[in-house]
């Protein structure tokens, strides 16, 4: 679990760093390569969150989103 912090701190820095150089008008190849290289990080992390995380007790039958007791809905009948 420790891995995945350091996952997430890592790219959240690098997405900092890319919109505080955008903001402060930076080098434009420095702007350019951040943003260039920015599909690798976020897929690493997607697969780092995968690979790592911690999955869910429920189903999606059981709960349709993990945070909240909430169930799927039921589409209502046409009047």
């Amino acid at each position: 679990m420790k891995n995945l912090v350091t996952a997430i701190v890592l790219s959240s820095a690098f997405l900092l760093t890319y919109v505080v150089s955008v903001l402060a008008e930076g080098h434009p190849a420095l702007i350019l390569a951040l943003f260039s290289i920015s599909p690798v990080v976020v897929i690493a992390l997607v697969v780092k969150v995968l690979k790592d995380g911690i999955p869910s007790a429920f189903t999606f039958e059981e709960r349709f989103y993990d945070d909240v007791q909430l169930g799927p809905f039921a589409a209502e009948p046409e009047a």
